[in-house]
């Protein structure tokens, strides 16, 4: 229930509730007010957490074609043979979201949906015994939200491959916040052997419990990041 008030510029205006009408619709907001108050860290009822009951009205989405050199990353082979590709976070691939945008050095989406990344094609052949994949992920944080409340559930798909979520808070101030995924499972790992494409995918599904978002970014000011990027996929040897 909302009000929205149109003042006159000659009168200005004011809210006043002085008679006994208002008394039943004032009480009435103030018990549903109460109500909000005491179920806020309750568990959704079970039939709001049906997947059929999720269903989102419309997402703004783009995708840019394979090969694309504006999604390509930085390579880096270490001496221990793994190969590190580094993101920038205008540089991902695919974006599906509610509500998308992107600056200088950030990229975000918000609601559900995913923010997707690709490993390119590799001509050799390489021995790989673990994923990893980092991301300095956050929330998209509303404007009228307190910074406290704030976090979003955000899960890893590497191809279609589930890498687990996790829940993820608005950073504290001055401190930086990595998330990082392992991921070890042998017909992934094969296919990061033959050198294939993979697409990284950080997304926030319909059946997420906190659906804000994700907001991918360049390192704080002040940050020692020691040469390292917001968004690393390593093939560990």
């Amino acid at each position: 229930m909302f009000w929205i008030l149109t003042p006159d510029a000659r009168r200005g205006y004011g809210l006043t509730y002085s008679t006994p009408r208002d008394k039943e619709l004032l009480s009435d907001v103030a018990r549903a007010s109460q109500m909000f108050a005491a179920i806020q860290s309750a568990e959704l009822p079970s039939h709001l957490q049906e997947s059929e009951r999720h269903l989102i009205p419309r997402q703004f989405a783009w995708t840019r074609p394979a090969g694309d050199e504006s999604a390509l990353p930085q390579i880096t082979i270490r001496d221990d043979k793994s190969i590190v590709y580094q993101f920038r976070p205008q540089t991902a691939s695919a974006e599906r979201f509610e509500k998308i945008g992107e600056g200088a050095g950030y990229i975000w989406g918000f609601g559900s949906g995913y923010l997707e990344y690709t490993v390119p094609e590799r001509q050799d052949r390489r021995r790989v015994s673990e994923i990893i994949v980092r991301a300095h992920v956050q929330p998209v944080l509303p404007v009228d939200a307190p910074p406290g409340f704030v976090k979003t559930r955000v899960t890893l798909f590497v191809d279609d491959w589930n890498g687990g979520s996790r829940l993820i808070p608005v950073e504290p101030t001055g401190q930086t916040l990595v998330q990082e995924w392992r991921l070890t499972g042998l017909f992934l790992r094969l296919r990061a052997m033959r050198g294939l494409p993979l697409k990284i995918r950080f997304a926030v599904t319909p059946e997420s419990d906190w659906l804000y978002g994700v907001n991918i970014s360049n390192w704080p000011e002040g940050y020692d990041s020691k040469d390292t990027k917001p968004v690393e996929v390593e093939l560990r040897h």
